[in-house]
């Protein structure tokens, strides 16, 4: 029996609407965090993809987890009765598919069991490839599903079109409608439960179209509608606020939700350095004379001023490697930097890939035209005969690089740019600081592959995503997911740009780096979408205007109330965003499960909810920001369970209110807490729950010398105290109460 039998079968036992059927059970085996996403595989990269450019950071937001399905691959059976998949998302440019009556049946059954779903753009199931059109009866017989059916009736001279209704907390959220309306599909509600949202009417037919609608089961936004596109520019911006609509339709806001922006209830910040320009001959005024490196500039006015705050460096091998094109003096730099104690040793890859998919299915054959580009090239370890032979052939990559890398002394080989890197750098560091992460280079787009392979190497993996959002950028479309999935690997992006796409790709406009302050501000409010990150060059010390427009940066963020962290404590965190499962104990109680490092879960629209700290486990304490409710896990506490209540007197335990350290091991006594400690700069910390009177705060120090700080609690019960220490490993703090006021 074919698929497209079984499904007119279907027809004949299922109402046409069925909204609630199916529903998953109050208390599901763990928290729906899983949303397919649904894509053709003839579409361009995934990372150039709306799903991926537009619509994962949002879902990321709201916690959820998008896993990519190709429609040629099989469709997940096994995704319909996952209690951890909420649903699928599918954002399709065109409106066919190959067997679109086997999708359809694989939806209706998702539908009834409960699983969302969101059509942004086209359905995709209107047609075959071929051009055949689906049967009408089967199309609406999901749809009503979702509570709403296809017309049939395309509109696509709209001059008099006018737009009748829109739902202003849902749609014209970065850019108004207006003007030349797009064309448009005929819809129409089929359930009292379906909200339109945003409806037009032709003036002349009086035809009406609901082009935006949302229902408990579902949601869908007719194509043109869900976002602008400048045709000049090119820049996009949302016409639909994605999320109220992913909240909404994946019902996120009970639900907790792993948060990688926040540490000890402190937005998070950290910073790295890509090696670019490390050997660059500073033009800085001071340094003019001195015939100085751009990275002795970076570390003498950058580095060394600033030991409160933590810095990944990683160097390009190549510029260290005396056989590439290291010399004494880039040595002895990266030895002085790494020595001191805020910075953490990381790579840049060994030659610096511009094009990383180039070196897929890689011959020294296909590179040698390149070879006359590099510097010191091993003429012997490449091959005369092969370089000789295609000296006069031309070839094209396909992004806008003169060649592949930055260095070919020898053919590309995998192994040197993962491991052989990290031995080349490790040669340079104190014992104890070996690399453990490697900063993607150039196009930052590396295969699964090659993901695979610096994992294997023992590295975690940093770069990609370049966020802005400011006034070049004004959009949210603009910040990128957490991360990237592919091939069963995963890529982790910085959480913001770096100072290259702010100056023309280091062509002028030199100051450009100031403006990060923008997006640092805009991914703060109305929401927390990123931690501070100041990600730049080494070659951003090679002018005055770069170098002051970087210090400005760091000056902003030590401005802010942080919670300074290295690069690789930002990425295992990262990691633990993918990891983390919610399992639903009833009572507003969850048991978080495989996080790894991440340690904040966030609960939103919680103006009235608290955590009640006496049903709860592994639980440091809590804080607010823009309405959501951060919570603090010890990192101590493998499973934390975390209780809710309604919001009301405090706590009857003291909880942390936010602290610049990372705490952990917290133990609560009478007029006693201890734990351990550990960060950058001073050890400041707000306690909420704390008996009035003085207390004091102590710290021992890895010498053995004990610091202290006093201060006094008032009737708020708010405990604010400072330690006035500079360590870098972790310390034993007790809190202890001395007496009343």
């Amino acid at each position: 029996m074919t698929g497209f039998v079984k499904s007119l079968l279907r027809l004949l036992v299922v109402p046409v609407v069925l909204l609630t059927a199916g529903a998953l059970p109050s208390l599901a085996a763990e928290a729906p965090r899983k949303v397919i996403a649904l894509h053709h595989p003839h579409d361009d990269t995934l990372k150039r993809h709306n799903l991926h450019r537009l619509a994962e950071m949002p879902l990321n937001w709201l916690g959820l987890r998008v896993e990519y399905h190709e429609l040629e691959d099989p469709l997940p059976q096994d995704a319909v009765d996952d209690p951890a998949v909420a649903g699928v998302v599918s954002w399709f440019e065109q409106g066919s598919m190959n067997q679109p009556e086997l999708f359809l049946d694989w939806a209706i059954r998702m539908a009834d069991a409960g699983k969302k779903f969101v059509f942004l753009g086209d359905l995709g199931f209107l047609a075959n490839e071929q051009g055949r059109q689906t049967d009408r009866g089967l199309v609406n017989a999901f749809l009503g599903r979702l509570g709403f059916r296809l017309g049939g009736d395309w509109i696509d001279v709209t001059f008099d079109t006018e737009i009748v209704h829109r739902d202003s907390d849902f749609y014209d959220f970065e850019r108004r409608m207006g003007g030349r309306l797009p064309s448009y599909e005929l819809y129409e509600p089929v359930s009292d439960e379906t909200r339109v949202l945003l409806k037009v009417r032709n003036r002349q037919s009086g035809d009406e179209s609901a082009l935006f609608m949302i229902s408990p089961a579902g949601a869908f936004v007719e194509g043109g509608w869900e976002y602008y596109k400048d045709p000049v520019l090119f820049r996009t911006q949302w016409y639909v606020n994605p999320f109220r609509l992913f909240a909404e339709v994946f019902d996120t806001d009970a639900l907790p939700k792993p948060d990688v922006t926040t540490l000890s209830g402190r937005r998070m910040y950290f910073s790295h350095i890509d090696g670019d320009g490390w050997r660059n001959v500073s033009l800085v005024r001071a340094f003019r004379d001195k015939e100085a490196y751009s990275a002795q500039v970076v570390m003498e006015k950058v580095i060394e001023p600033f030991p409160d705050l933590p810095i990944t460096v990683g160097p390009i091998a190549a510029d260290l490697d005396p056989e590439w094109s290291g010399d004494e003096k880039a040595q002895e730099i990266a030895r002085e930097i790494f020595r001191l104690p805020q910075v953490e040793s990381a790579h840049h890859t060994f030659s610096h890939p511009f094009e990383w998919r180039f070196f897929e299915d890689y011959t020294p054959e296909k590179e040698a035209p390149f070879v006359r580009l590099y510097p010191n090239p091993d003429i012997e370890a490449w091959g005369a005969e092969v370089v000789k032979t295609a000296s006069n052939r031309v070839v094209s990559l396909k992004e806008a690089y003169d060649q592949p890398r930055g260095f070919g002394h020898v053919p590309f080989d995998i192994d040197l740019e993962f491991e052989g890197a990290s031995e080349v750098v490790n040669r340079f560091t104190p014992p104890g600081k070996e690399v453990a992460l490697v900063l993607w280079s150039g196009d930052t787009s590396p295969s699964a592959r090659m993901i695979r392979a610096s994992r294997e190497a023992g590295l975690l993996n940093l770069n990609g995503g370049d966020a802005r959002f400011d006034p070049e950028y004004p959009s949210v479309g603009y910040v990128p997911p957490v991360g990237f999935e592919i091939g069963g690997e995963r890529q982790i992006y910085a959480a913001n740009s770096n100072e290259n796409t702010y100056t023309d790709l280091w062509s002028g406009r030199y100051f450009g780096f100031r403006d990060l302050v923008h997006t640092l501000k805009n991914t703060e409010n109305p929401r927390r979408l990123k931690p501070i990150n100041v990600y730049y060059h080494m070659y951003s010390g090679e002018r005055d205007a770069a170098l002051n427009a970087l210090l400005a940066n760091i000056e902003y963020a030590r401005s802010q109330r942080i919670a300074p962290v290295t690069a690789s404590h930002y990425t295992r965190m990262a990691e633990g965003f993918y990891t983390t499962r919610f399992e639903p104990l009833g009572g507003r109680r969850w048991r978080v499960l495989d996080r790894g490092a991440l340690e904040t879960v966030r609960f939103d629209k919680a103006d009235a909810i608290a955590v009640d700290l006496s049903r709860s486990e592994g639980v440091l304490g809590f804080n607010r920001h823009q309405g959501s409710l951060y919570v603090a896990l010890d990192g101590e506490v493998a499973q934390p369970l975390i209780a809710l209540a309604d919001a009301g007197p405090a706590p009857g335990a003291p909880w942390l209110i936010d602290a610049r350290w990372r705490i952990r091991g917290l133990e609560r006594a009478a007029d006693r807490l201890a734990f351990t400690g550990e960060g950058f700069g001073p050890a400041e910390m707000r306690w909420g729950g704390m008996a009035p009177g003085r207390w004091r705060a102590e710290a021992v120090l890895p010498d053995g010398e004990t610091v202290r700080a006093d201060a006094v609690v008032g009737r708020n019960g708010v405990l604010n105290v400072t330690l006035p220490v500079q360590v870098y490993e972790p310390v034993p703090v007790t809190l202890s109460r001395l007496g009343g006021n």
